[in-house]
């Protein structure tokens, strides 16, 4: 338990520094279409078809591709980012996003999965 609590707060983190690289003036220029892609293999429907693929790509593979995106990111946005979390208190908006979203599309995944299974 001990070690899921330490890995969702390292992607926590990882979220909101990805957040604050992508509304950075000096942000570089495959940031954006790295992130969409990241945001639509995470929202995959091919996670709908076979629902342990899903779940481990969402446990696994996604805070590892996340954790990677940030540690290429140049060192003057994580310097902005560190010197930014001193001056105002972080939002914990971007994990509490993911979570319901990784819960809803759960709910759907076993309704579906009910659903398909009952006929």
């Amino acid at each position: 338990m001990i070690r899921w609590l330490r890995l969702w707060r390292l992607v926590a983190g990882d979220l909101r520094l990805l957040s604050f690289a992508l509304r950075h003036r000096r942000r570089p220029l495959w940031l954006w279409p790295v992130a969409v892609v990241l945001a639509l293999y995470a929202l995959d429907p091919l996670n709908f078809a076979l629902p342990f693929a899903g779940l481990v790509d969402d446990l696994v593979l996604i805070p590892l591709l996340v954790h990677l995106v940030v540690k290429l990111l140049p060192a003057e946005i994580k310097t902005g980012y560190a010197a930014a979390s001193l001056i105002r208190v972080r939002p914990r908006l971007i994990p509490t996003i993911y979570m319901l979203c990784h819960s809803l599309r759960m709910t759907l995944v076993r309704h579906w999965w009910c659903c398909s299974t009952s006929r």
